[in-house]
């Protein structure tokens, strides 16, 4: 498998994979994120909440009397790569497999460490259909039936709305799925939505499905896109005078307002964590990110999921008292009441967990704040 040749990433991968001086043997666990390609600038962060849990456990004595052996492998930001470090991570017959974040990634994954019977936890992926390859198969993220349903129980219950309009990306099976399963939801609960409509990925002119918005009277618009479009789509809107309120969901990310170009009046997006809630360990958790890896950026929500996967993992093979495949596994599958910084975690029986959800409120700004948090 292909090795970091960046010398700034392959001193991170060497720091990374180096076990702990002097200690016992270590407890093998493979970590497959994307350390190259268009994934790394997301995925090494993820990789170093995943380090950061690692640490603090080693520090506190490890697991059964013997520190993590940290093996980081990268999948290259392909599917294939992460098929192959996948494989790699079989032949060092690793005790648990941390990753993917991208859901192409880890579905790559899931068949060979299933065959493998090594359990998997990705911190990231929300794909549904990633945890229904098998029983190994875990994730630390809602899934996108999920956050589509609280979205919808926000915008009536919380916004108070009845007419909403939908935009989605043509072609996008995440776009499409979450605005089918939101419009399900939203109309389960007596909204009506007043247009649906599909953009093409790249599109500069929204103005005909503005248009229509504005004349069948909506009073917001659902929009579950990747930043670019959903920024454009906002900033056409206010250019013809739209000043209605946007919902959005986890692919927004932290550049919607660049394209906008500016403030955004109102928006909000569903998120599985943020780092101003007003958590004591929440707050621990930033702070020692922070003066680890000297990074002043803002922490996303996939960095925090990696962290508390990993303590999932430890948490199970402290109740399994065994390094046991089969055992880790079926104490991750009976976890209850698991406190994570990203909220209480439960599994439901197809290994999704059951767990906040936080919506994060763009109010006359180009920066998103906590805004309240919605329990299952």
């Amino acid at each position: 498998m292909r090795r970091l040749f960046l010398p700034g990433l392959f001193l991170l991968f060497l720091v990374l994979a180096s076990p702990v001086a002097g200690a016992a043997e270590g407890i093998p666990v493979a970590a497959i994120y994307a350390m190259t390609g268009r994934g790394a600038s997301s995925n090494l962060r993820h990789l170093q909440g995943v380090q950061l849990a690692v640490d603090q456990i080693n520090a506190a004595g490890g697991l059964l009397g013997r520190p993590i052996e940290l093996i980081p492998l990268d999948n290259e930001s392909t599917a294939v790569g992460a098929a192959m470090a996948a494989k790699e991570a079989v032949k060092k017959k690793v005790a648990a497999i941390l990753g993917s974040s991208w859901s192409a990634h880890s579905l790559a994954i899931a068949p060979i460490a299933q065959a493998a019977k090594i359990p998997m936890i990705s911190n990231y992926s929300s794909n549904p259909k990633l945890t229904l390859i098998g029983d190994y198969i875990f994730r630390m993220c809602y899934i996108d039936t999920f956050q589509a349903a609280v979205m919808a129980r926000f915008a009536r219950e919380n916004l108070q709305l009845k007419k909403i309009s939908i935009l989605y990306e043509a072609g996008n099976d995440y776009s499409t799925d979450l605005a089918n399963y939101f419009e399900k939801e939203f109309r389960r609960r007596g909204g009506e939505v007043v247009t649906k409509r599909s953009y093409l990925k790249d599109s500069l002119d929204y103005a005909a499905e503005l248009g229509e918005i504005r004349q069948a009277k909506a009073e917001a618009i659902f929009l579950p896109g990747y930043e670019k479009e959903p920024g454009l789509i906002i900033n056409q809107s206010y250019k013809m005078g739209m000043n209605l309120p946007v919902l959005g969901t986890d692919s927004w990310g932290d550049k919607v307002p660049k394209y906008v170009g500016g403030a955004i009046k109102e928006a909000y997006e569903v998120q599985a964590w943020n780092p101003e809630i007003p958590d004591p360990e929440n707050q621990k958790f930033i702070r020692e990110y922070q003066k680890k890896f000297g990074d002043k950026e803002e922490i996303l929500a996939g960095v925090a999921l990696a962290y508390d996967a990993t303590l999932l993992l430890a948490d199970a093979i402290r109740r399994a008292h065994s390094l046991s495949p089969r055992l880790i596994r079926d104490a991750l599958a009976r976890t209850e009441n698991f406190v994570g910084i990203s909220g209480r975690i439960r599994f439901d029986k197809n290994r999704n967990p059951i767990k906040p959800a936080v919506i994060n409120r763009y109010l006359n700004s180009d920066q998103y704040h906590y805004y309240m948090t919605i329990n299952p």
